[in-house]
């Protein structure tokens, strides 16, 4: 009818599958209305997408946390990963570098020592600490000059 809406509404269940969620959102001009969150089989939608109930907490946008946070599982990235700091890791722990076929082949940690270990193929490659040594071949292409 050429009127803009404006509302905001909290609705129960989901009236074309007949289930059972609570629907946050809100509608503004002309425009259709957005979806803000959605409760469904004790899960959290934050976002136009509805949650499946298949995550406990699904975001779908930009998440901004101003707060620490923590987790005591995987954490799995899709895509590049910046850092504004440091990088820190708990006692004996490191990176590990994997091929397309999610073998790893490179990993790196810091020992009980204090040795930085950096293994190829699960097979300890070098130990970089206050004197150097390494297990195996050395290949240099290039000069080597003493300090």
């Amino acid at each position: 009818n050429g009127t803009a809406k404006n509302y905001s509404f909290i609705r129960t269940g989901n009236y074309s599958s007949n289930t059972s969620r609570l629907t946050i959102g809100t509608c503004y001009g002309y425009s259709s209305e957005k979806i803000g969150m959605t409760v469904y089989k004790g899960c959290v939608g934050i976002g136009e997408t509805a949650t499946s109930g298949a995550y406990t907490l699904d975001v779908f946008g930009t998440a901004r946390i101003s707060g620490a946070v923590t987790m005591s599982s995987t954490l799995s990235v899709g895509n590049d990963v910046t850092l504004g700091a440091g990088l820190f890791m708990g006692n004996n722990v490191g990176f590990f570098f994997k091929n397309t076929s999610n073998a790893n082949v490179l990993a790196m940690h810091v020992d009980t020592s204090n040795v930085l270990q950096i293994a190829y193929n699960n097979v300890n490659s070098v130990a970089i600490q206050r004197d150097t040594h390494i297990n195996g071949n050395l290949v240099v292409s290039g000069d080597i000059a003493a300090a």
